[in-house]
């Protein structure tokens, strides 16, 4: 059988058609790896711990989904700072958050940061949390974050008028002198804890919110609703070395009561006269501006 050979010219054809059809298949992947590019979202959790003793440091690593869910971003290597200087790094799991053991020799409220450079998959991330590596000696001030809000209106709950699912932006604006007094109460005398009492909450939307509002610093923690859940959360941290905590700020009667039967100096904010029956010895104010006479 006679096999024809192609001349010059037309392998030349052949050759260049195969380049171009390889050029605009690389230039189609191209494009569709720059179009799977997470948008990534990197958050530092605020944390509680004594200064020499270890604890964890956690970032998470999420994109948002449907309806505001957070899903997780696994197997992206985390770099920790503290204080801007490097201690270590971790790697995210299926879940998206990296943990990294330390041990805080400061005391004070540290800067924690948390960093992902490089990857393929999202551009550079950025984080900053807190870690309050406060000494034991010193007191505890608890501010419910209902006592920083604005009453509610009729037909209203205290719990419609901090809805963490819908982000930061639609959640009210503090009560007036709120930041202020408070700022003057931990400035040299208490540090701040904030609790969220909430059943589906989380601390990042409350950072968020405390940063936007300039209040002093303090560590957000999530606590259930419920005096039961209350309780745990001040035997845990009774049992984890937090025994000075002297005074509470809040607006609801289980607040008050769960405090006062512990012997804290406790303050409500009720801008007016109510129903409720508040055990005799929480002090009842009407405004913020009120509060320190009696911390």
């Amino acid at each position: 059988m006679e096999v024809k050979r192609l001349d010059r010219p037309q392998r030349s054809c052949a050759g260049l058609f195969f380049i171009t059809i390889a050029l605009a298949w690389l230039a189609s992947s191209s494009v569709g790896l720059a179009e799977e590019r997470v948008d990534a979202k990197l958050f530092v959790q605020d944390v509680l711990a004594l200064p020499g003793k270890p604890m964890q440091l956690q970032a998470f690593l999420y994109k948002e989904g449907l309806l505001g869910k957070r899903i997780g971003l696994g197997g992206e290597n985390i770099e920790f700072f503290v204080q801007n200087r490097l201690i270590g790094q971790s790697m995210t799991g299926g879940d998206g958050k990296a943990y990294l053991e330390f041990v805080p020799r400061l005391r004070g409220n540290l800067i924690v940061k948390a960093k992902v450079k490089g990857s393929p998959r999202m551009s550079d991330q950025e984080a900053e949390g807190l870690l309050a590596a406060w000494e034991k000696r010193r007191p505890i001030l608890l501010v419910d974050l209902m006592s920083l809000l604005p009453p509610p209106k009729s037909g209203e709950t205290l719990q419609t008028l901090w809805q963490s699912t819908l982000g930061e932006d639609h959640f009210p604006a503090p009560e007036r002198d709120a930041s202020s007094e408070l700022e003057k109460l931990g400035e040299f005398y208490y540090n701040i804890i904030y609790l969220h009492r909430t059943n589906d909450g989380t601390s990042e939307a409350v950072s968020n919110w405390l940063k936007k509002h300039q209040f002093p610093v303090g560590v957000p923690i999530v606590v259930k609703l419920g005096a039961e859940a209350f309780v745990a959360f001040l035997d845990t941290l009774k049992a984890d070395g937090w025994e000075n905590v002297q005074a509470g700020i809040g607006r609801t009667v289980e607040f008050a009561e769960v405090l006062v039967e512990r012997r804290v100096e406790t303050v409500i904010i009720q801008e007016s006269e109510s129903k409720e029956t508040y055990p005799r010895r929480a002090k009842i104010v009407r405004s913020w501006n009120k509060v320190r006479r009696y911390l």
